[in-house]
């Protein structure tokens, strides 16, 4: 809890598997290298194959991540909360056939979120994990992973870095007639917003693609700064059309942003 999401991020990116409750911080484990091994746990109640975003985030092409999901299924091993607030799970504002009903239930049904009680009821109770089932599922997780593994010929010590530079924002051209003799094009942007996440031994570059309309080719430039500048001559009084990315110097890029309009 009191790490950063920097060293959070870092710490997932040298993991070899990620364990942890369904919840808003498994979405860490878009960070683990391929080859790696994602066991999600669930409360009682819950069933794992109605709730499957993390399932899914496992599949996705180039994750290659091994999952498995382990689930609460003794009602004495969790820890419920109807006194809480209704946001929370608490269950004291309904009727007593309701907290009833909830409070006997043993399989909740997939709900539209994220407001239902009897859902909230059974997210927000603690669990007491069985440490030796849990323990067997996670030896069944790393053969998964090893199998995973030796199909990528994956090697830990290839991933340091695996975050490539997202794309970049607020990308604005104007014309600037105050700080030259000529007027020219002032092209300005922010950098991605993960780049704060990228190691820093690694240099973050700025690819400019410049292309008139009447064009079929396009001039490149490469800068670290956030800001470029371009003539507004004979040859681009028809305007300009700029698109900018970020890229990473000896991994790779980032996607391309948003086409922009230059004119006179």
């Amino acid at each position: 809890e009191n790490m950063s999401i920097r060293e959070l991020i870092l710490l997932v990116k040298s993991s070899t598997m990620l364990i942890g409750m369904h919840g808003s911080a498994l979405a860490l484990a878009m960070f683990l290298p391929p080859g790696a091994g994602l066991l999600e746990l669930f409360p009682f109640a819950i069933q794992p194959e109605e709730v499957r975003p993390y399932a899914s985030l496992a599949n996705v092409t180039g994750m290659s991540l091994a999952y498995s999901s382990w689930v609460n299924m003794n009602m004495n091993n969790t820890v419920t909360h109807p006194d809480w607030p209704a946001e929370l799970g608490g269950v004291y504002h309904l009727s007593d056939e309701e907290q009833h009903a909830i409070l006997s239930s043993t399989h909740v049904r997939i709900k539209p979120c994220c407001n239902d009680p009897e859902w909230l009821f059974r997210m927000y109770q603690d669990t007491i994990v069985d440490i030796p089932s849990l323990l067997a599922m996670a030896a069944e997780l790393i053969k998964k992973t090893k199998r995973i593994q030796q199909s990528l010929h994956w090697q830990s010590s290839n991933t340091e870095t695996t975050i490539l530079p997202g794309t970049i924002t607020e990308c604005h051209c104007a014309l600037d007639i105050h700080n030259s003799a000529e007027p020219s094009f002032l092209i300005s942007w922010q950098a991605p917003w993960n780049s704060v996440y990228l190691d820093n031994h690694h240099a973050l570059w700025y690819e400019v693609w410049v292309q008139t309309p009447s064009q079929s080719h396009h001039a490149a430039y490469k800068l670290q700064a956030t800001s470029f500048s371009l003539p507004a001559d004979d040859k681009t009084k028809h305007g300009l059309i700029v698109w900018v990315r970020a890229s990473v110097e000896g991994w790779g890029v980032g996607p391309f942003g948003s086409a922009v309009i230059c004119k006179l």
